[in-house]
């Protein structure tokens, strides 16, 4: 994917990062972190459906934002939501110096 029109970067993502914390108590709890919300070019790559005794719906999406070095960094520990849906991120491309694009699915 070439860098995307301004005008086309018309999604807004939230990128959140799970975390495990301790409590006063000792115990361990797991927060979600906001690393960032960036508008997006999203991209439907493919999606089918799976039936070993049940359907599964499997959504590949990509999406392209401004290039952040958190999100780099971190890769593939993120996760992407969009329109309350929850998006695993399998890869993290760059496209120049000024974009990246983000590679996700999500199993339904």
């Amino acid at each position: 994917m070439d860098k995307p029109f301004i005008g086309a970067m018309n999604r807004k993502i939230t990128i959140i990062e799970k975390a495990i914390i301790r409590t006063s108590t000792g115990s361990e709890k797991t927060t979600e972190e906001t690393i960032c919300e960036p508008y997006a070019a999203m991209k439907d790559n493919s999606g089918s459906e799976d039936i070993e005794g049940k359907v599964i719906h499997l959504i590949n999406r990509s999406y392209t934002i401004r290039a952040n070095a958190d999100v780099k960094s971190k890769g593939t520990k993120l996760i992407v939501i969009d329109d309350d849906k929850r998006f695993e991120i399998v890869h993290i491309k760059e496209i120049g110096k000024t974009h990246l694009e983000i590679l996700c699915r999500n199993y339904e």
